[in-house]
């Protein structure tokens, strides 16, 4: 984990998991974006595009990221993938704008984001959390 920010994939018994980093709060949400999308194995249309905003208000940081990520979840259901994500975080609310692109394939289905493990830590200048997808 020598980068500022990323993802990788970690082994789990029955489900998919993953462990996130990133500098600051938002990019540690969006590099779980990008992880979720990995683990679907999701490939986009060429030329399509859509955009979405939305904020959203949780108790703390975890349940907002469980928040951020079904809500990412229940558009890919609705074929719509985001890679541009431009977020803000103040306190318990996260503020959004998603660009992104129609989606062609769904390889993996996810059927939800879990708390399951889930602790965001502040270490050596950086979050992390390890993230549980029901699959």
């Amino acid at each position: 984990m020598g980068n500022k920010s990323g993802f990788q994939e970690i082994e789990h018994t029955a489900d998919a998991a993953i462990q996130v980093w990133g500098n600051t709060l938002p990019v540690l949400f969006q590099q779980a974006a990008y992880g979720l999308y990995a683990v679907a194995g999701v490939q986009v249309l060429a030329g399509s595009s859509t955009m979405r905003r939305f904020n959203l208000n949780a108790k703390d940081k975890e349940s907002l990221l469980v928040a951020f990520l079904s809500e990412l979840l229940f558009y890919l259901n609705k074929e719509e993938m985001f890679q541009d994500i431009n977020l803000k975080i103040n306190g318990e609310r996260l503020f959004g704008q998603l660009r992104g692109r129609k989606v062609k394939e769904i390889q993996r289905e996810i059927k939800a984001v879990t708390y399951h493990q889930m602790k965001i830590i502040q270490k050596d200048g950086r979050y992390q959390t390890d993230i549980v997808f029901d699959v």
